[in-house]
């Protein structure tokens, strides 16, 4: 199974707004926190659950997939 992270900035409804607005976007430890929460629900059902984040802009995904990481521990 795949979750895909592509960040809550409300520029992703705009038609044309470019990448780097789309995109810029950091998750909360609240709001990773329920994720991590699901994926420990799921994984006894699944043989593999992939958390993808693409709010790259800034290195945000590095610093989320790092942070839910940890939440999993």
């Amino acid at each position: 199974s795949i979750v895909r992270f592509h960040g809550r900035n409300p520029a992703m409804v705009e038609r044309r707004a470019p990448t780097n607005r789309v995109y810029d976007y950091s998750y909360s430890q609240d709001e990773l926190r329920p994720w991590a929460q699901t994926v420990r629900d799921l994984s006894p059902n699944l043989e593999r659950i992939f958390l993808l984040f693409n709010n790259h802009y800034r290195g945000q995904s590095a610093r989320n997939a790092r942070e839910i990481s940890l939440l999993l521990e």
